[in-house]
Parts: structure tokens; C-alpha cells; sequence
């Protein structure tokens, strides 16, 4: 078991280390192409909207066939040539066209691999352990980041094709993980019926977007900010790196809080300070300052993708797991942060980016009251029992 758990982490270093080297950059990236801000919005905003319609196809088609761990391994192959392609591409048109390729291909990865990892945990009862698991996807993404950005200057021209080798040899990884093919299929009906049976569920959604639209949205503008305040490349990679070190040891920890708390009120607690740190970064000058206020942004993390993540995989059958994790992840990765991300290109270009974090309290504070509401009507009774 120790063996194949050791791959599952490696899965996650891998896959966010990956990440780490071209997302929080992304925005910079394309600017350095040329693109404005209205431009870089939408190349960011609307690759990863119709992302959207794609992700809960994949994770449908994976889970009705038993396709996970084919589609997970062919999704790393496709999203590693599309990152290879980037630095080829030249005017807005074309690296739109690519970054619409980028995310289709990119959007079931995670999802994917979640469903898998909790398909192996749950064969040995040992579920609540995804965080320390998942735990290991924040160290590769603090470690790349770090380095990216301290060496910014020189590796921004090629942080996509970084990225697409590191995903070549996470699709190697994925073809020894273990597959959970032991588990019942289901039919195409009943799948695009789980979310018409569920209206709690479909609320709970919608409040999670409007909570990780702004949670989302500042991983690819926070680098834009810093630059902003003059920051120096070596600050501007520690900063973003932090978020990743701090999320390490809340993950080490959610096995024993998930035994002990339910899990709705953990998801709360850690979501709860969000609007504190958009009000924290819409008053920092100095960009020194901003590095403390990322603490705040792991406690999100940790709630939407860690606690969040365990939460959607109690409201549905084992068969539909890799669907439920497809439909959560394609609004807290997916519907969110698009709309987050053409909000923001927009708002940036003409008021500057104390404007976007003054406007995003507003909208956590609204998917606070909204996921709140949802939560007291939601239990794992709403997902009807597997038949034997």
C-alpha cells in the first residue's frame, strides 16, 4: 500500500509543480507577448469558460466507461503539447486559440485524479487522509513557483514549456497508479440527472463559485500587483511561493480535524477570511506587506480544494465519483475564476487592481451567505445509496 500511495503523491507534486511554474505567471506571460489587459482577461477568462462545458464531459464519459486513468493519461500528453505550442504562438488570436486548447485539455487532470486517489483511499478506509496526499501538490507548487519567480526574468519567455515537460513525465507517472475499476457503472441518464435531483447541491455550486472566483482569479493577478508596487522578482516569487509552504501544514492535519469536526464546518472556518484578505490587499501599499496576507489565501485553498474536494465526494454515489469531482472542480477551477479572471482583465485595465480586490469582498461576502444557506440542507443523505 506504502508504494502506491508514494505515486499518488507524486502525482500531486508533479501535477502542481507543473502549475506552479506557468499559472501564477500567466497573466505576466502573455503580457510580455504583448496582449493588453482587456486581451489578457479574455485569453485567461475565456479559455478557461469554455473549459467549463468540457470538464463534466470528460469526467461523465470516464466514469460511465471506466476511462479514468486512460483519459487522466492522455489529458497530461494533450495539455503538455499545448503547452510546447505556446511559445510559437504569435498575436492575440492565436494564443487565444491556444489558451481555449490549454485549458479544455487541462481541465479534467485534477479532477481525475482526485476521483482515482479517493477510490484508493476508500478501499482502505482511510479517506479523511487526502489532505497529506494533496499535501505534496503544495510543496511542488511552492518549489516552482519560488523558482520561477526568482528567476524571473529569465525563464518567464519559456515557463510553458516547462510546464508541458513536466506534465509529459506526470503522464508516465499516471499509467502505474492504481485504477478503480472495481467499482459499478452507471448509465448516461442517471449521470445528467444527478445534479436535476440535487437543487441544494446546485446552490452550495453557485455560492463556491462566487467564493473562488476572487480565490482563483488573484493566483493569476497577484504577480501583476506586485509588479505594480515595483516588487522585486525575488519578493514576487517568495510571495507566491508562501501561500503553498502555508498551506503544507493544514493539509498535514486534516485527517485528524475531518475525525473530530463535520466537515461543512471546516469548510466554512477556512472560507470565512477571505473577505479580510481582499480588504487586507486593497489598503497595501508596500509590497513587502503582501506576503503576510497570504496566509489567508492557503486557508481558502486548503478549505476549497482539501475539505471542499472530501465534501462533494459525500454527496454522490462511489460510480459518479469521478463526476463529482469534475462538476465541484469545474466551478471552483472553471466558472469561477473565468468569470473572475474577464471581470478583473476588465476592471484592471481601467481602475487598476485596488479596485479588484475592493470589488471581490463584495462577491466572497455574497458566496459566503449563499454557500452557508446550502450547507444547513446538505448531508450525505442527498446522494442515494449505491445499489449492492
Amino acid at each position: 500500500m506504502r508504494n502506491k500511495q508514494q505515486r499518488f503523491s507524486a502525482f500531486y507534486f508533479l501535477y502542481y509543480g507543473a502549475s506552479g511554474f506557468l499559472l501564477p505567471y500567466m497573466a505576466t506571460y502573455f503580457e510580455s507577448r504583448g496582449l493588453s489587459g482587456t486581451e489578457v482577461g479574455l485569453a485567461l477568462g475565456l479559455g478557461s469558460l469554455i473549459s467549463i462545458f468540457a470538464q463534466p464531459l470528460w469526467s461523465l464519459l470516464s466514469d460511465v466507461y471506466h476511462l479514468r486513468r486512460s483519459a487522466l493519461a492522455f489529458a497530461c500528453l494533450a495539455t503538455a503539447a499545448f503547452s510546447f505550442i505556446f511559445e510559437t504562438g504569435q498575436g492575440f488570436a492565436w494564443i487565444l486559440a491556444l489558451s481555449i486548447g490549454f485549458y479544455i485539455t487541462r481541465a479534467p487532470i485534477l479532477p481525475l485524479g482526485n476521483a482515482l486517489t479517493f477510490g484508493y483511499l476508500e478501499r482502505y478506509g482511510k479517506r479523511e487522509h487526502y489532505g497529506p496526499l494533496r499535501g505534496w501538490g503544495s510543496l511542488g507548487y511552492a518549489l516552482s513557483s519560488l523558482l520561477a519567480g526568482s528567476f524571473l526574468g529569465t525563464l518567464l519567455p519559456h515557463v510553458p514549456a516547462i510546464h508541458g515537460g513536466v506534465l509529459l513525465v506526470l503522464a508516465a507517472l499516471v499509467t502505474q497508479i492504481p485504477d478503480t475499476s472495481h467499482e459499478a457503472s452507471g448509465s448516461w441518464l442517471e449521470g445528467l440527472r444527478l445534479l436535476p435531483e440535487r437543487p441544494t447541491l446546485i446552490v452550495f455550486l453557485l455560492g463556491v463559485a462566487l467564493i473562488s472566483a476572487p480565490v482563483m482569479t488573484a493566483v493569476s493577478y497577484l504577480a501583476v500587483f506586485m509588479e505594480d508596487l515595483s516588487a522585486p522578482g525575488w519578493l514576487i516569487g517568495l510571495t507566491i511561493s508562501s501561500q503553498a509552504f502555508l498551506e503544507i501544514p493544514f493539509m498535514q492535519i486534516t485527517p485528524r480535524l475531518i475525525t473530530r469536526f463535520r466537515t461543512q464546518t471546516l469548510f466554512m472556518l477556512g472560507l470565512a477570511l477571505t473577505p479580510v484578505r481582499w480588504l487586507l490587499l486593497a489598503l497595501i501599499h508596500d509590497p513587502a506587506f503582501v506576503l503576510p496576507a497570504q496566509i489567508l489565501h492557503s486557508t481558502a485553498i486548503v478549505s476549497l480544494l482539501v475539505i471542499g474536494a472530501s465534501l462533494m465526494d459525500e454527496q454522490l454515489p462511489p460510480r459518479w465519483r469521478a463526476t463529482g469531482q469534475g462538476l465541484y472542480l469545474m466551478v471552483v477551477m472553471g466558472l469561477g475564476p473565468s468569470l473572475g479572471l474577464l471581470a478583473a482583465g476588465a476592471i484592471y485595465e481601467r481602475f487598476g487592481m485596488r479596485m479588484v480586490w475592493t470589488s471581490f469582498i463584495f462577491v466572497a461576502l455574497l458566496g459566503l451567505v449563499i454557500t452557508a444557506a446550502a450547507l444547513k440542507r446538505l448531508s450525505p443523505s442527498d446522494a442515494p445509496a449505491a445499489p449492492a
